[in-house]
């Protein structure tokens, strides 16, 4: 039998058939043998945890054909469950995969498989998104790229980029978290990489990306990429704030705050004063600066410059002037004068002004006169002839300066307030006058004039004078005038008496020598008699001689009325001193001395000679005489001549007789000769005349007796007949003898 089923009980019976008929046997069961099981159906899929498991469950084959020993579900071709539960649930699984399922059901006999089955599994929310690359960066901009996820986990639908930045303070490190924000969406998911740019951010700001990714089952985020802008030059700088910290000198405080938008780590800040820059910057914590090189009443114009790493950004300026100080370099004023009392002022601005003007003085020696805002004043009411220090005072609302002085002299005016002078009575014909200055002198006095009852009888810049050409008795009146170069003042007038006195002006008398004892005395009345003169008195006395000699001559006296008179019984060639005295009642008056010589007369009682002679190899033959007469102080006893003369020498001419020869004729004052080479007898004889302008006088003939000893010199002397002989030192010699009498000739000739 065959065509039967597998694992089927049969009852078998036989049937014996004839023609006749059948015949049937008792049934006998009978089961075939297993086969594979056959018919087989589809998994009945039910999708478990969001696709990540299916649930399988299937029937039992159609035909079983056997004990099912066992079920084995595969998945593509890996045995995933095996037993015989109709249901297996299929964990482990990707979402949104395909698998493809196959169950085989196995009994001895063997095993059947059913149809390979495709199953999808259900989609969930995609898994595990990268975070974006940071492509670059810009200070404004980022650019970033993604990929798929790595488990999609079903149909990417879109891609969403999500930003979210952190806002931090410019002066300090605390920043503010922004809101997420979904900054771009990316519906094109067929690729595998994706990129985007994002623009229209601030400089030097942190910022996270993520990405989003969708599918139908939902959505995953990638973790957060962090990036930061780059720097950018600041921006939002305000402009600095300036206050006045000092006037003088003058400081300000230049104070500014962090910009608002740093765009970056501040590094350093900078000033400029007036477009120029300061040489030094300042570092990212400091945010004020003193600046002290400034002048009063000076626009400033600061700004402030900010810098990062990319670069710098300058702020609006802020102006400010500088307060008034007192001005600078006042020069002193230019003056002139214009009269005596009045000097005209001008100056210039100072050339440092350091603020407004507001007005001008000039000190003129601690007074100030006020000029306002004129650049010229004429001062007045000065006193004439007066030096005036001026300086100019220049002011401004901070302070005021003074120049240095200038000086000026007024010009001058006639004097003023001439004081009478004083009069002092010093004897009957004199007043010393003295005065004073004038009170106002108003210049420079250059002359005072003493007038004399309306005469003037001084000129000069003396302040005294001694008026001696006055009459005993009688005032008069003075007056001075002081002058200079405008005019003078004159004094009021002052009067005062001479007292009365005696005669003065006595001139001294005229001599006239009558012979060689008289002298002939005339002379005049005095200038002033200032009475009756009742008596003169003579005197009268020898040169150098203390006795004088006195002569009254009174009205009674012949020589009173021809006031002259012969002194007698004189000297001749003596000189004499005579003065005149004229005598009032109230008492007298004396001229000065005069002198005169009276005339010469024959000298008298002339004194032998003395000789020495010296003698040569032969002893008997005299080698010199040296001839004296007179001795050496006194010359002839009466050479009527001066009591001063004192050489023993004429004045006229000697003569030297030996024997009756004439041996030498001697002029002046020759006191001493000395005869060479003559031949001297043993006795001879000497003789010396002596003569003036009065006459010759002989002297007394002297006998020499030589005689020879052994010396070398002998001195003969007189001695008449004996001839007595007396030696003398061989040194001595005239010419030391004739050099004294030459000395004493030189004094003689003064006469």
């Amino acid at each position: 039998m065959f065509g039967l089923e597998p694992f089927t009980t049969y009852h078998i019976g036989v049937v014996a058939t004839n023609q006749a008929g059948e015949v049937s046997s008792p049934w006998t069961l009978v089961r075939t043998l297993e086969s594979s099981p056959s018919g087989l159906s589809y998994f009945t899929v039910e999708q478990k945890e969001n696709g990540r498991a299916l649930l399988l469950q299937w029937s039992e084959p159609v035909r079983t054909n056997g004990v099912i020993k066992t079920y084995n579900v595969f998945s593509d071709g890996v045995l995933e469950y095996a037993g015989l539960n109709r249901q297996f649930l299929f964990r482990r699984l990707d979402p949104s995969t395909l698998y493809t399922l196959t169950l085989e059901a196995c009994t001895r006999a063997g095993c059947a498989h059913s149809a390979p089955q495709p199953l999808w599994t259900e989609e969930a929310a995609p898994q595990s998104q990268l975070a974006p690359t940071i492509q670059s960066v810009g200070s404004t901009s980022v650019e970033l790229s993604w990929s798929e996820p790595v488990n999609p986990n079903g149909k990417i639908i879109l891609y969403e980029v999500i930003r979210r930045c952190f806002k931090g303070k410019a002066w300090g490190n605390q920043t503010i978290q922004d809101d997420e924000k979904i900054v771009f969406t990316e519906y094109s998911t067929e690729r595998n990489t994706f990129m985007y740019n994002d623009t229209g951010l601030r400089p030097w700001m942190q910022c996270e990306y993520k990405i989003r990714t969708w599918n139908s089952a939902g959505h995953t985020c990638s973790s957060w990429s962090v990036v930061r802008t780059r720097q950018a030059p600041p921006e939002g700088l305000s402009p600095p704030e300036i206050a006045q910290v000092s006037v003088n000198p003058p400081k300000l405080m230049i104070s500014w705050i962090p910009p608002a938008q740093p765009n970056g780590v501040i590094q350093s800040y900078r000033l400029q004063r007036n477009e120029v820059l300061y040489p030094f910057s300042f570092d990212a914590v400091t945010f004020n600066y003193t600046d002290e090189a400034l002048l009063p009443f000076s626009t400033y114009r600061y700004v402030v410059t900010a810098c990062t790493s990319e670069g710098c950004s300058t702020s609006t300026p802020t102006s400010i002037t500088t307060l008034e100080a007192a001005p600078a370099g006042v020069s002193p004023p230019a003056l002139w004068t214009i009269s005596a009392t009045q000097i005209n002022v001008s100056w210039s601005p100072p050339s440092i002004q350091n603020g407004e003007i507001t007005q001008y003085l000039l000190r003129l020696d601690g007074k100030e006169y006020l000029a306002g805002q004129n650049l010229s004043l004429l001062v007045s009411h000065l006193q004439p002839s007066t030096q005036y220090n001026l300086s100019l005072v220049a002011c401004t609302n901070g302070g005021c300066t003074a120049s240095v002085a200038e000086s000026a002299w007024t010009m001058e005016a006639p004097p003023q307030n001439m004081d009478p002078p004083r009069l002092q009575v010093t004897g009957s014909e004199s007043i010393e006058i003295t005065w004073k200055p004038p009170g106002t002198p108003n210049g420079q006095i250059r002359s005072y004039e003493l007038r004399r009852d309306g005469t003037i009888v001084y000129t000069g810049l003396e302040t005294r004078y001694h008026d001696f050409t006055l009459a005993p008795g009688v005032e008069y009146g003075y007056t001075v005038m002081a002058n200079n170069s405008q005019g003078g003042v004159l004094s009021p007038l002052v009067k005062d008496r001479t007292s009365p006195s005696a005669p003065s002006g006595m001139e001294p008398p005229k001599l006239l020598a009558k012979g060689p004892q008289e002298i002939l005395v005339s002379w005049d009345p005095p200038v002033r008699t200032n009475g009756h003169i009742i008596n003169y008195t003579l005197f009268i006395r020898e040169l150098f001689e203390r006795e004088t000699k006195i002569v009254h001559i009174n009205t009674t006296h012949n020589s009173f009325g021809t006031r002259s008179f012969i002194v007698n019984q004189l000297k001749p060639f003596h000189r004499y001193e005579v003065r005149i005295q004229a005598c009032t009642r109230l008492g007298c008056a004396s001229g000065d001395w005069t002198s005169i010589q009276t005339p010469e007369v024959a000298p008298q009682k002339q004194p032998p000679p003395h000789v020495e002679i010296f003698f040569d190899k032969h002893p008997r033959t005299p080698r010199v005489s040296e001839g004296f007469w007179g001795l050496l102080r006194t010359g002839p006893l009466r050479p009527d001549k001066s009591a001063l003369e004192e050489t023993p020498c004429v004045t006229h001419s000697s003569v030297g007789l030996i024997s009756g020869l004439l041996l030498r004729q001697l002029r002046r004052t020759a006191a001493c000769y000395l005869l060479t080479d003559q031949r001297w007898p043993e006795q001879f004889s000497l003789k010396v005349h002596a003569g003036e302008d009065g006459g010759m006088v002989g002297g007394q003939t002297v006998k020499w007796v030589l005689s020879v000893p052994a010396k070398s010199s002998c001195v003969a002397t007189p001695g008449g007949d004996s001839g007595d002989v007396l030696c003398a030192s061989p040194t001595k010699g005239c010419k030391s003898v004739d050099d004294k009498l030459e000395r004493r000739s030189r004094k003689d000739s003064s006469f």
